[in-house]
Formats: C-alpha cells, structure tokens, sequence
C-alpha cells in the first residue's frame, strides 16, 4: 500500500533515492528477484473451461432436475419442454 505512505518513507522501503538505482544495485536486484514479467505457465483451453462449468453443484443439480422432468413427461405423455429448456439455459450459461 505504498500510495497510502510518503514519499520518504516509500524511498526507504524500497531502499532506493530520487534518482534511481545504482546499476550495480540493479544487477544484483535483477539477479536477486529475476526479470519483472508475468509468467506465462499454464493455458486454460476453452474447452476445459466449458467442462469445468459443470462441476458446479447448482448446475448438475440443474441437470439432474431435467433427467428427472424428461422421465416424468415421458410416462405421463406430456411435454419435453420444460426438460429441453433447463438443459438449454445450463449450456446457454457454460458457453457464456
């Protein structure tokens, strides 16, 4: 929170002055903490992204209402359309 501290006290912290680092300062720095960048290690695919969506306990709770309301109106002869549509609306909301 160095926004919140002054100036001097900012200057101290960070054991350095107005004008900069020395470059020998900043050698050993660089070979102290390594360059300054941001890693790059690990790349999600989309498709495991949209897999991942349906580890959430809402959504298979969701879909396991659905099987149960496609069962329900396939005995009593009436419509798939509420089985349809939650099953619609989880993969509406995984692509998303």
């Amino acid at each position: 929170m160095y926004y919140k501290k002054s100036v001097k006290k900012v200057l101290e912290d960070l054991d350095t002055s107005l004008d900069g680092l020395s470059e020998i300062e900043a050698k050993d720095r660089l070979n102290s903490y390594g360059l300054n960048v941001i890693s790059d290690d690990k790349k999600v695919s989309k498709i495991s992204l949209f897999f991942k969506q349906f580890q959430d306990t809402m959504i298979i709770m969701l879909l396991i209402v659905s099987v149960i309301s496609f069962f329900y109106s396939y005995f009593m002869h009436e419509s798939y359309t509420d089985s349809i549509l939650i099953v619609f609306i989880v993969f509406l909301n995984a692509l998303m």
